[in-house]
Order: C-alpha cells, then sequence, then structure tokens
C-alpha cells in the first residue's frame, strides 16, 4: 500500500463522517432547505436509469425550478433595497420639510429650496422654477428661482400629472435650467397653480441612473411640495 492510499483513507473516513452528519441535520431540520433555497439551487439530482430511447424530465424540471428561485430571489432582494431607499429618502424629506417651515421670509425660503434642500436629500440638484416673468405673485424674481413660460409645467409633467418619477435617462433641461446635463435621475413635482399662487415646478436630481423609482418616492416628493406650497402662501400673505 503507497502512503498516498494510506492519507487518502482517513479524508474518506472524514468525508463519510461529514456527509452522515449533514444527512442527519437535514432529517432533523426538514424546512433547512425550504429556508435556504440557494443551497439547493446549487445541488444535482439523482440520475435515474429509465432505459434507452427514455427521456428524463427531472433535470430539467429541476433546472427550471432553480430558475425559478433565482428569479424569485433577485426580486425579493430589489424589492427590499428599493423599500430601504424609500424609508431612508422619507427621513431626508422630513428634515427638509422642517427646514423649509423654519425659513424667515421668501429670500431665505427660496435660499433653503435651491440650496440647502440638495444636501438635505443627499442629491445633486435641487430647482425651483416658476410660471412667470415678474417673479412670484407679481414681485420681482427671488434669485435662484428660475422664471418659466407659461404651460411649461404641464409640458414638463403632462397636463393633470402632478409628480413625474424618471429613474434613469435624459431630463427636461426647463426642469433644472444649467443643471439638467447633470442630472440622470430625478423627481419633478408641481407646486401651485390655483388661488393666485402660479403653477410652479419643484426637482430634485441625481447624477446616478436608478437613483429614484417607484410610486413610494413620488408620494415622498408630493408631501415635500405640498410643505413648499403652504410656505409660500404663507410668505406671500395668501389664503392657505
Amino acid at each position: 500500500m503507497t502512503l498516498e492510499s494510506k492519507s487518502a483513507k482517513p479524508a474518506q473516513s472524514v468525508a463519510r463522517a461529514a456527509a452522515a452528519h449533514v444527512a442527519a441535520y437535514l432529517r432533523a431540520n426538514p424546512g433547512f432547505l425550504a429556508a435556504h433555497p440557494e443551497i439547493l439551487a446549487g445541488q444535482r439530482p439523482p440520475r435515474r436509469a429509465l432505459g434507452d430511447g427514455v427521456a428524463d424530465f427531472q433535470e430539467f424540471l429541476i433546472e427550471r425550478l432553480r430558475e425559478d428561485v433565482r428569479r424569485l430571489t433577485d426580486a425579493k432582494r430589489a424589492l427590499v433595497e428599493e423599500r430601504r431607499e424609500a424609508r431612508a429618502l422619507a427621513a431626508r424629506m422630513q428634515k427638509a420639510a422642517l427646514a423649509l417651515i423654519a425659513t424667515a421670509d421668501l429670500t431665505a425660503l427660496a435660499e433653503a429650496v435651491t440650496v440647502d434642500l440638495a444636501v438635505l436629500l443627499g442629491v445633486d440638484v435641487a430647482a425651483l422654477g416658476v410660471e412667470t416673468t415678474v417673479g412670484i405673485s407679481g414681485r420681482d424674481p427671488v434669485s435662484g428661482v428660475r422664471c418659466l413660460p407659461a404651460g411649461t409645467v404641464d409640458e414638463v409633467l403632462g397636463e393633470g400629472c402632478d409628480v413625474r418619477v424618471i429613474p434613469d435617462g435624459a431630463v427636461d433641461s426647463r426642469a433644472f435650467g444649467a443643471g439638467a446635463g447633470l442630472v440622470r435621475s430625478a423627481v419633478l413635482v408641481r407646486v401651485g397653480g390655483r388661488r393666485d399662487l402660479p403653477p410652479a415646478l419643484l426637482g430634485v436630481g441625481s447624477r446616478h441612473g436608478g437613483r429614484f423609482h417607484g410610486g413610494a418616492c413620488g408620494e415622498t416628493m408630493r408631501f415635500l411640495a405640498e410643505v413648499l406650497e403652504h410656505c409660500l402662501r404663507t410668505r406671500l400673505g395668501l389664503p392657505v
């Protein structure tokens, strides 16, 4: 007997003992593989001898099931990540809303929107455009707030649409002005447009595609737009 064959015997014994331990554990815990499908997905089923000319569809069906498991696992992972991002964004939105409420006048409010908002929301660009040629409610244009031609908000968002989420792709330059070329993912939301407050467009954008997606993101931005509208009406002395 060679030295190599002698050393192989202990290794084989250890492997058999380990296999027996794994088998015993799986018998004692029948739900283990169901709870860890990624382990089952990598296993190979035993081959069956069915005779010449007989096709065994077992392996084909198992492979189909593995594909389903992989697809569901990926979908679950994406959903969890999306919800995690939505919760983080909601927390940032609350801080941003408090910052808007805390402003003392219209100039400070405009600065909070166009400067502080991007930092508070963790985005690259925040912009506010108002459909007017003479500023908000007939006043002189406020620094940082862009004047937009009448009808721009409907053209960018779509008539009757209040929120538009752009997960990835080019963004209308009217939404962000000079910063539009930087933006690959954005949320645009309507502000005002009723009771003496001209229509306005609030936008937040990221240079990274896929930063914003789904309805939850749009809803949190709608909330921020409502806070901004309330603040604008209060600073301008308009009915809230």
